[in-house]
């Protein structure tokens, strides 16, 4: 997934100078070499420094950029969670933090890299957005997705993905089928699916987010009936 997420967002940044990527301390595991060295003025490596990854982050963003934050998933939210809240998240900011290697693929790190929380957490705050894909696949498709949806000045995101080895599933129909569900930060209340190859889902989805003034969270899964 990371491989995937690094050429999805070195295509975006070829195609609009307005994309920046922040990272901590996490470019040569996190394989931008080409973004860093084709793009190096909009490369940014803070070091062991997720605060500070936050806060230019949100600089770039009120400045008209549509900038990532980018690193191992449980330094992206939990140690900047503050700056996240504050600087994206209570001025509905277009950031993507980007949190690598969710769950626990860093298992022999120990609980310090373990990230099991991180969807509640995220989901929690007003105006953040979660987008978890399944597959490297749907990584490529969530990576443009943050970064016009950044373009549109549409608020934060939180981005959850693995790091390497999975599979892309080959039975689904089409990459372009979601199943995207709505969900209430408040209350936990759980809105209606749409499918993304429904006419009117884009516009329903915005229209109940304004109406309800909600996060919501795009599960993705493949199109395909379940197996008996």
């Amino acid at each position: 997934m990371r491989n995937m997420f690094a050429e999805a967002l070195y295509r975006e940044a070829t195609e609009n100078p307005d994309v920046f990527i922040v990272v901590a301390d996490i470019s040569p595991v996190g394989n931008m070499a080409k973004f860093r060295t084709e793009y190096p003025e909009r490369f940014i490596n803070v070091g062991v420094a997720e605060q500070s990854m936050i806060g230019i982050c949100a600089g770039l963003a009120l400045k008209g950029c549509q900038p990532f934050a980018y690193t191992i998933a449980t330094f992206s939210l939990y140690r900047p969670f503050e700056m996240v809240r504050d600087d994206l998240c209570y001025q509905n900011l277009p950031v993507t933090v980007v949190g690598m290697g969710a769950g626990v693929i860093y298992s022999d790190h120990g609980g310090t890299h373990h990230t099991m929380e991180d969807i509640a957490i995220a989901g929690a705050i007003p105006n953040m957005q979660i987008v978890a894909p399944c597959d490297p696949a749907e990584v490529a498709e969530a990576t443009r997705w943050c970064a016009r949806h950044a373009r549109q000045r549409n608020g934060p995101v939180h981005l959850h993905i693995g790091k390497s080895g999975e599979p892309i599933d080959q039975g689904r129909r089409t990459l372009g089928i979601w199943q995207i569900a709505l969900s209430a930060a408040r209350l936990g209340r759980l809105h209606p699916v749409l499918r993304r190859d429904q006419q009117d889902g884009g516009r329903a989805g915005r229209s109940l987010r304004r109406r309800r003034k909600i996060s919501f969270v795009v599960l993705m899964s493949h199109a395909e009936a379940p197996r008996s």
